[in-house]
């Protein structure tokens, strides 16, 4: 019957596959998988070869896409205004003049350091025959540092009998500098057409006027990134308004970081949002650093326009060899300490990263070693802004099976 010959088939074939299996010393299960992994790494080695040719495909065409609207934004843009130079020190012709500001009964120096809360300085002699001494100032709030230098322009002339006076001079520029930066301020938010920004943070916008980061104004270098900004975005389909708004709040955290610890680009998100200002303007402006971690286009628009403005020919002043230096003089610094395994200053000497020996450093200690490591950078390097410094102590085991 049609029924036993079709079992006998069957038999017929189970017979054969199983002596194939015997020939071939492997199951027809096997076999199958064998074949079917053989199929499948063919089809995934296709795939990521024509993944690959379509990465490379997409960074070449990328790169080209990016360097023509480069190429625009910066046709497009034609600065007008001159950088202008800042002046941190006061020089005294009179020899005579200095004896009496190094003398002990004077508190010249001591007095304005008390008022504008937190400048430095420093009373330095002529280095050579025929140069005049200098009053160097350093740190604190740029507004609070340009009152204390036309404050002793303007008493220092008229001899110690007139330097009772600071305290009313001094406040006198001061009051005039912050009407001065509430002006730039407005102005600037004017110029670039925003809208709602709090007066507060115009204030400190106009107050970066008297920041300098690597000597380049830091209030047109933030008018400058804004305006970029707003070119870059409307090439790539972004909100310009949002990305001129991030572009001149990204360094508002420079005016005062002297007195807030942690990075400018922290401090300047956190005090946007302190104002007013929408997640998105805070988050992006954190972001301009790294020190919060943003992959949005908003947050590449800021960091491209940031660096065309701070790397443009120009723009910033950083002698190589100082550079160096100072790299040099932070490395030592750190290598004072023992455990210390690797050293890799990042970010253009804003960030050192340190691996450490666990077996020489304990866990608990870490916190303690690293905030003596930031001490002893402060203390033996000159540096603008700040450094962040991260420490690393890692523990692996490896074994063989």
């Amino acid at each position: 019957s049609l029924t036993s010959q079709n079992d006998e088939k069957v038999s017929i074939l189970i017979e054969k596959q199983s002596r194939l299996a015997q020939i071939a010393d492997c199951d027809v299960q096997t076999t199958k998988q064998n074949i079917s992994d053989t199929v499948l790494n063919d089809r995934r080695l296709d795939s990521q070869k024509r993944i690959k040719e379509l990465v490379d495909d997409l960074e070449s065409h990328s790169k080209k896409g990016a360097e023509r609207v480069l190429s625009r934004i910066l046709s497009r843009y034609q600065p007008t205004f001159v950088w202008p130079k800042s002046v941190n020190h006061v020089e005294i012709q009179n020899p005579r003049l200095f004896e009496a500001i190094a003398s002990e009964s004077s508190t010249l120096i001591q007095d304005l350091g008390q008022l504008s809360e937190g400048v430095e300085l420093t009373l330095s002699p002529a280095e050579h025959e025929g140069m005049p001494s200098v009053i160097r100032l350093g740190g604190g709030y740029g507004i609070y540092k340009e009152a204390v230098r036309l404050t002793l322009e303007e008493v220092l002339p008229r001899g110690p009998s007139q330097w009772g006076r600071i305290e009313r001079v001094y406040a006198k520029h001061r009051q005039a500098i912050e009407i001065q930066a509430a002006k730039l301020g407005r102005q600037a938010v004017n110029e670039l057409k925003l809208t709602n920004i709090h007066e507060e943070i115009q204030k400190m916008v106009g107050a970066l006027n008297w920041r300098t980061s690597y000597r380049q104004n830091q209030f047109h270098h933030s008018v400058e990134v804004s305006r970029l900004a707003g070119l870059l975005a409307s090439e790539m389909g972004v909100d310009p308004q949002i990305a001129k708004r991030c572009g001149l709040l990204h360094d508002i955290g420079k005016g005062i970081d002297y007195r807030i610890e942690g990075s400018h680009a922290v401090i300047s998100g956190d005090y946007a949002d302190r104002f007013g200002e929408k997640r998105i303007v805070c988050d992006t402006v954190m972001s301009h650093h790294n020190d919060l971690v943003l992959d949005t286009p908003l947050s590449f628009v800021l960091k491209s326009a940031d660096t065309l403005s701070g790397a443009r020919p120009g723009a910033r002043i950083n002698l190589e060899e100082g550079y160096q230096e100072r790299l040099h003089a932070m490395e030592e610094a750190i290598k004072t300490f023992s455990g210390i395994q690797k050293v890799a200053i990042m970010n253009g000497g804003r960030e050192v990263h340190i691996g450490v020996n666990h077996k020489r450093i304990r866990e608990e200690d870490l916190q303690d070693f690293c905030a003596a490591i930031a001490r002893k950078i402060e203390e033996d390097v000159a540096f603008p802004g700040q450094i962040k410094v991260l420490v690393t102590r890692r523990f692996e085991a490896t074994a063989v099976a």
